[in-house]
């Protein structure tokens, strides 16, 4: 039996500052599209970025709590 985790916590690495960013995103391919395009206030500044980890969630209020 498959099971669809829902929420994921995801970190990307700017390759231009070195820094990494927590995110939350019940859509991730679209958020990490929108920090990669510049559209995210938060990354904007930060790109390229790269994801280095992603952890999903079955429960939304888990991933909030994972992220910080």
């Amino acid at each position: 039996m498959k099971m669809h985790l829902p929420y994921p916590v995801y970190i990307p690495f700017s390759q231009k500052d070195h820094l990494l960013y927590i995110g939350y995103s019940a859509s991730l391919v679209k958020h990490l599209e929108r920090h990669n395009a510049g559209s995210a206030r938060s990354t904007a500044a930060r790109r390229p970025l790269q994801l280095i980890f992603c952890e999903f969630y079955l429960f939304k209020q888990d991933a909030l709590k994972r992220k910080g």
